[in-house]
């Protein structure tokens, strides 16, 4: 991705498979599921007949992009990298750099360039010139650059989207709002080269001001809503509360009220009065109420 020698150094085997990625870098049937959804979602959502991508590592984009009929290139600095890109495609995947012209026998443009987390791995002033190279192949690009990922040794130019979309102004593209490339990363978006930049980009993003506009005001009038219906709840469960806790005094003071519960309480007081508890006269009562329990019958429930 750079002139500099070191630079096939720095995205060496180690980087791939335990310096860069969180895991092994490698063609796993996962990775090629991963390659294969984005690579079906670029030829459904952009179709374009060529692409090339640049930073392509070890192919897999190249690969499924083919597999779906799709004449794709990629060019990665990594002389490790480029070595496992599978024998059938090597013709397609080359060691270059995004300093560097295309290799001679390549189509001179290409309907899509992909550049999915490369451009912050390098220097700003090498960053602009890839930036001007990739906008002389193609009038269509699909750029994701991580605003964040700060902790990675080889990222050298981390910036924010805005940066980016910036230096790409400068050379005709413009953000196509209406287009969500999501599906790359969260930050990824789609320049497109535009004569009419100026008219067409402040449509768009009026456009957007006003849709995002009006979901604030739509989910602002939900969540109003909301609370009013919390509120309501919440009145109602205070309301049931009381009510619950009104009809418990009310049959606490019915029972303890009423002539049976005076009469258990006397039965209560003349047992202890003649058997207190854990007397010789209790331990003698304790069998003979067992009996009775026993044969006693039991009101049945109404």
């Amino acid at each position: 991705m750079t002139d500099d020698p070191a630079a096939h150094q720095l995205f060496s085997k180690y980087y791939y498979h335990q310096g860069g990625f969180s895991g092994d870098y490698a063609r796993t049937a996962e990775s090629l599921g991963y390659y294969g959804a984005m690579a079906q979602r670029i030829k459904q959502d952009v179709n374009p007949g060529s692409v090339l991508d640049a930073g392509c590592a070890i192919g897999l984009l190249v690969e499924t992009l083919r597999d779906r009929g799709v004449q794709a290139y990629g060019v990665d600095i990594s002389e490790y990298a480029i070595s496992q890109v599978p024998a059938a495609l090597r013709p397609y995947c080359r060691v270059a750099s995004l300093l560097q012209p295309l290799p001679p026998d390549w189509p001179p443009r290409f309907g899509l360039v992909t550049c999915i987390e490369v451009l912050e791995h390098l220097p700003l002033e090498q960053a602009e010139a890839a930036i001007s190279n990739l906008c002389q192949v193609t009038d269509d690009i699909l750029f994701s650059s991580t605003p964040g990922h700060f902790g990675e040794a080889t990222h050298f130019n981390v910036q924010p989207v805005d940066f980016w979309i910036e230096r790409f102004a400068l050379h005709g593209f413009t953000h196509d709002l209406e287009f969500d490339a999501g599906f790359i990363a969260d930050w990824a978006v789609r320049l497109r080269r535009s004569p009419d930049a100026a008219p067409r980009v402040i449509r768009h993003y009026e456009q957007q001001l006003q849709r995002t506009r009006q979901e604030a005001r739509s989910l602002r009038q939900a969540l109003l809503e909301q609370r009013d219906h919390l509120a309501r709840q919440e009145a109602m469960l205070d309301s049931l509360r009381e009510s619950v806790l009104s009809q418990t005094d009310n049959l606490v003071y019915d029972i303890t009220g009423s002539q049976a519960w005076r009469v258990a309480i006397r039965l209560w007081q003349l047992r202890q009065a003649v058997a207190p508890n854990g007397s010789r006269r209790a331990r003698l009562l304790r069998p003979l109420a067992s009996i009775l329990r026993a044969i006693w019958p039991r009101p049945k429930p109404s």
